[in-house]
């Protein structure tokens, strides 16, 4: 009905058109919305009962006998307990994602060793899945900018520059004990750019993938609106 609709293009089917697009995005959203209350309740029930001073141990957050504090991304945030409640408020996706690695680590030793988010062990659930792509796309995007407009803005985030084979390479801190490493090549005649986002090979099994994923995601979407709003 839908194709039939859209392929006919005329003046008359437009506003209807227009109005599956917007009946549909509003579906989109309140399907997210839905999914991520039951992500979150999830996690929230994990971390029931859990020992928080193990849990500082685990993660390398400060605990203060009431509240976590630590950074994520360069943006102080403290974390009450037992609500788990993050101020200041942080986007919805970003505050799961802290959630479901408190509510899933197993505090492993940071390995020194950088994988892709395909070199995980379920790591070809990631490939080819609509974040892989978006953030490929974001990726793109980024590495149209001037490299030093990409260096101010990864610095706002708590990145460090570090020296790699590639063009640019940063290193930033999602969580004190999740370190990400963006690795950057920059467009030229015959390619455009493209990059690499790498975990410590001990985030596999500290963080489910579908939320390293979104991470990566995360991480890359507030380096470009960082970007954007030097311009």
């Amino acid at each position: 009905c839908f194709r039939t609709i859209a392929g006919i293009g005329t003046r008359s089917n437009r506003p209807l058109i227009g109005s599956f697009g917007q009946a549909y995005r509003s579906f989109c959203k309140m399907e997210n919305n839905r999914q991520f209350e039951l992500m979150r309740s999830a996690a929230r029930q994990k971390l029931e009962g859990a020992d928080p001073v193990r849990l500082s141990v685990l993660t390398g957050l400060c605990w203060d006998g009431r509240t976590f504090d630590t950074e994520t991304l360069g943006i102080p945030i403290r974390i009450s307990w037992p609500e788990c409640q993050i101020s200041p408020a942080l986007e919805m996706w970003l505050d799961l994602t802290i959630l479901q690695y408190l509510a899933n680590t197993k505090g492993t030793t940071l390995m020194g060793k950088f994988l892709a988010l395909s070199e995980f062990h379920a790591g070809g659930l990631a490939k080819g899945t609509s974040f892989d792509r978006d953030n490929d796309r974001i990726i793109s995007r980024i590495g149209l900018h001037d490299p030093q407009a990409i260096r101010e803005a990864a610095a706002k985030l708590g990145g460090t520059e570090l020296h790699e084979k590639s063009d640019l390479s940063f290193l930033f801190s999602f969580l004190p004990r999740i370190p990400i490493k963006f690795n950057l090549w920059l467009p030229d005649e015959e390619f455009p750019a493209s990059g690499k986002v790498l975990f410590d090979a001990s985030a596999e099994n500290d963080l489910q993938i579908e939320a390293a994923g979104t991470a990566a995601a995360i991480c890359l979407s507030l380096l470009e609106r960082v970007i954007e709003q030097q311009n």
